[in-house]
């Protein structure tokens, strides 16, 4: 399976982009620029990050790497000010440098990845497309 992180607004300060599969929505994002990862394909993974969330966390990997390390990971959350280097927020576009209701978004997502990983028993990658930086 594969999702698409294409980057759409790319400001000094934020990145906002959506996260398609099938070339349909799944969430909005939001990014640093300066913290970002580079565009090219990830593979992801559902872990269990904090013992105290109730949800897993979509992480990524590099794909042409035998060390599995995280390379970033996907939460929910709101704006700028709360993301740290190297994590995507999930959620619902609303302005420059705010997503809201990253609950529901991300919740969505981790179901999409979940019920593709049981039904196809196959690796689920996230090919990031940046307009201004490609791979």
């Amino acid at each position: 399976m594969e999702l698409t992180l294409k980057r759409e607004l790319i400001f000094p300060d934020a990145i906002h982009g959506k996260i398609y599969y099938r070339n349909k929505p799944v969430c909005c994002t939001l990014e640093k620029p300066n913290h970002c990862l580079v565009a090219g394909t990830y593979r992801m993974r559902l872990e269990k990050v904090n013992e105290e969330d109730e949800y897993l966390t979509p992480c990524l990997y590099r794909t042409n790497s035998e060390v599995y390390r995280v390379m970033c990971t996907i939460t929910k959350g709101n704006g700028l000010r709360n993301l740290r280097s190297y994590t995507i927020f999930a959620g619902k576009y609303q302005c420059r440098g705010l997503v809201i209701q990253g609950d529901k978004y991300l919740k969505r997502l981790n179901e999409l990845i979940a019920t593709k990983k049981e039904n196809e028993k196959e690796k689920i990658y996230l090919m990031i497309e940046d307009p201004l930086n490609p791979p």
